[in-house]
């Protein structure tokens, strides 16, 4: 049972770590005019709700898991990543239309950031009890 806990938290690292990199890795397609449209003024803005919000979770996310669990907050980590990803399918979607693109993806980084407050705050602590 150890084992496979420890397998299925890192794997939820692995996903959080593909979020991160996803972003940046694809700067090029999201600045295209044919994709995202985005300047980059409009792009350089899109890292501060992610640092924001990784922050405020990172801050808060002991007073909560006292409140209210830490299998929540995992949850809650995962689903802030999977909303993420939807967002940026959604963007895919919307190619070539600058204020949607902006918009969502503004949005999924924002989920993107919480994702990893909640998230590798929480694995930090499981996998040290494992």
């Amino acid at each position: 049972m150890k084992f496979f806990k420890t397998a299925i938290f890192y794997m939820a690292g692995f996903l959080q770590g593909f979020c991160l990199v996803l972003f940046p890795a694809s700067s090029f397609i999201w600045k295209d005019p044919a994709w995202g449209a985005l300047g980059d003024q409009h792009y350089g803005i899109l890292f501060f709700p992610m640092a924001g919000a990784a922050i405020v979770t990172s801050l808060n996310l002991g007073k909560w898991v006292r409140s209210f669990g830490r299998p929540r907050f995992y949850y809650l980590g995962m689903a802030c990543n999977v909303a993420y990803l939807l967002l940026i399918l959604a963007v895919s979607l919307s190619a070539g239309k600058t204020v949607p693109s902006f918009l969502l993806l503004f949005i999924g980084n924002l989920f993107l950031g919480a994702g990893f407050g909640l998230l590798i705050s929480t694995l930090n602590i499981s996998v040290l009890e494992l």
